[in-house]
């Protein structure tokens, strides 16, 4: 099976709004175009371009996956991680830090024999285009009946965690079988306006992870979680919501040692905020803090989790969403 232009992916492709090809080039954007002029604006240009949660499956015999591959040239070049997935098992794939070969090829063996769920996982971080994509078997179409909007910051893109399939947002969306949208942005905070009714993507759960740079940025984390969970509720009436409070920190913030931001609150004071105003309209509210074990074993640099702490995270996650999602 060939796949040579943009509609070859329908049904196949997870994780985008659209694809679109040319000259042969087919590129995967997670976000509308009202969204990509907004984060530039934002100085997040280079994050617009991520292939974040993205990723191509089906049910095939085949033996082999190839492809070619090109680096968007604006895009973030952090955790270039491709991962073939067996019936939700790693087999193959490739990850590198601070990757920056402009194109490449790529052909991974697929072991095992008979049908199989088989996935290929996109980089969370780096932007990329694909052409020539070819199994070696007959592909057929995965269904997933839910769907998940993810929305968030660097933790929630998955910086840290090597391996693209190795990210708490997309551990949550093997384990619950949902197709996933990543809207996350490293380093964003609560901004209400990225929201919009124009995406096109209709979530069952959505699960919301701001507050740590809203923090440390000296915003009012109160007001704008608080306009932000509003238009969140307006916009997805019916949808199950998850408030996920700020992960614990050890960088050079020291949030154990009581450190204040420059408004004068404590990291533990704006997770109260947060939760408050996610209780307000009927969220759920997780506590992040508690998710990932207070041990530098367990981060890259005192803030992000390696694929340890991200393990630790979807767990915990996962065994408090489950009881709430309907």
């Amino acid at each position: 099976m060939k796949f040579t232009n943009s509609n070859d992916f329908n049904g196949y492709l997870f994780g985008a709004l659209k694809a679109e090809t040319k000259d042969g080039w087919t590129r995967f954007t997670r976000f509308t175009d009202r969204q990509l002029e907004l984060n530039a604006k934002r100085n997040c240009a280079a994050k617009n371009y991520s292939c974040v949660s993205m990723s191509i499956e089906f049910m095939t015999d085949a033996k082999r996956i190839s492809f070619k591959w090109k680096r968007i040239p604006q895009s973030d070049t952090r955790h270039f991680s491709f991962d073939i997935l067996a019936d939700g098992v790693i087999v193959g794939g490739f990850c590198k830090d601070n990757y920056t070969e402009p194109y490449g090829e790529c052909d991974f063996e697929i072991p095992g024999n008979g049908k199989r769920h088989v996935s290929l996982r996109l980089p969370n971080y780096a932007g990329i285009e694909i052409s020539d994509f070819e199994t070696d078997g007959e592909v057929e179409k995965i269904v997933k009946e839910k769907r998940i909007l993810v929305l968030g910051d660097s933790i929630t893109q998955g910086a840290g965690s090597g391996h693209t399939s190795l990210s708490y947002a997309n551990v949550i969306a093997d384990k619950l079988n949902m197709s996933i949208l990543n809207q996350a942005i490293g380093g964003d905070v609560f901004f209400a306006d990225n929201l919009g009714e124009d995406i096109g993507f209709d979530p069952d759960v959505i699960t919301v992870s701001y507050g740590t740079n809203d923090w440390a940025g000296g915003r009012d984390a109160d007001a704008e979680s608080r306009r932000y969970f509003e238009k969140l509720k307006r916009l997805y009436p019916g949808a199950t919501v998850f408030a996920v409070l700020p992960i614990w920190r050890d960088d050079g913030f020291k949030e154990d040692a009581g450190a204040v931001n420059r408004l004068g609150f404590t990291l533990d004071e704006v997770r109260n905020q947060i939760a408050a105003n996610a209780s307000l309209f009927g969220f759920n509210v997780l506590n992040g803090k508690n998710y990932v074990p207070h041990l530098k074993e367990c981060f890259i640099d005192g803030l992000h989790p390696n694929a340890t702490g991200y393990s630790w995270y979807a767990e915990g996650m996962l065994k408090d969403m489950l009881p709430l999602i309907r």
